[in-house]
């Protein structure tokens, strides 16, 4: 007997790993070209990505398997403890709300919450990606392109 449950089961596994690799190709592109200085590395840590099938979250992905440096580094506020570029990144797409809640959605963000004030200043963190997340929306026909506000939009 043919079991339907388990095939459909692969065929989204399959989905879902192709878009995961297509994310973190994305990810590693917008870290390595990216124009701002950086010396904190809070923004090589705060790039994620996330495959959402029907809303939820199947799969995300960091720039790296570690943090980008070994010593202390992070954004310290009101002398507590500090808040790191992969810390953001894990709660932004662990919070993410999909626009979609019937099929997938390849979400990528950097979550600096300083991220859209550099591009305002002409720093490229991310925005010299957007010819290569529209192939992608072609390669995977009838995909959309949604800039988030990260100053105004909820993550």
């Amino acid at each position: 007997m043919i079991n339907v449950k388990a095939i459909r089961q692969k065929i989204i596994d399959g989905l879902t790993e192709r878009l995961a690799v297509e994310g973190q190709s994305i990810i590693n592109q917008a870290a390595s070209n990216k124009t701002t200085l950086n010396r904190k590395m809070n923004e090589h840590d705060a790039y994620v990505y996330g495959v959402f099938y029907d809303g939820v979250l199947q799969k995300y992905g960091y720039v790296g398997s570690k943090l980008a440096t070994e010593k202390a580094h992070g954004w310290v506020k009101n002398n507590i403890e500090p808040d790191y570029g992969r810390n953001w990144a894990t709660k932004a797409i662990k919070s993410f709300t999909p626009a979609t809640i019937k099929g997938y959605e390849l979400v990528v963000l950097s979550t600096t919450f300083y991220s859209e004030i550099n591009e305002d200043r002409g720093y490229k963190v991310i925005s010299q990606l957007m010819g290569e997340m529209q192939s992608l929306t072609d390669k995977f026909k009838g995909g959309k392109i949604r800039v988030i506000n990260t100053r105004t939009d909820q993550l």
